[in-house]
């Protein structure tokens, strides 16, 4: 019996394997890039009266993130000792930042 079949055989196995393990990577791969991962974004905005300060906090989500679904949503809110206020908004659905 000679050795060369079976080297023959291992190469081809091994051969086999990497290319299924191979083929299963990229569809995994391809799958994700159609799909990206989202998150909610946060931001925080000032202004002189609570809708201002929520407004800059959306203007400020535009700025720094991508792909956030609106609507932006109020978290919390409050007024500082000079008089004006701070808003903090979230957003569902971001992609990335900017």
């Amino acid at each position: 019996m000679s050795i060369r079949p079976t080297r023959r055989r291992a190469v081809l196995a091994a051969v086999a394997v990497t290319v299924s393990l191979t083929g299963a990577a990229g569809a995994t791969t391809a799958s994700a890039a159609v799909r990206p991962a989202t998150f909610i974004g946060i931001e925080d905005g000032y202004g002189p009266t609570l809708a201002d300060a929520q407004a800059t906090a959306g203007a400020q989500m535009n700025a720094d993130y991508t792909g956030c679904k609106r609507p932006y949503f109020l978290v919390s809110d409050g007024q500082i000792a000079d008089g004006t206020w701070w808003a903090r908004v979230e957003a569902n659905g971001c992609t990335g930042y900017r």
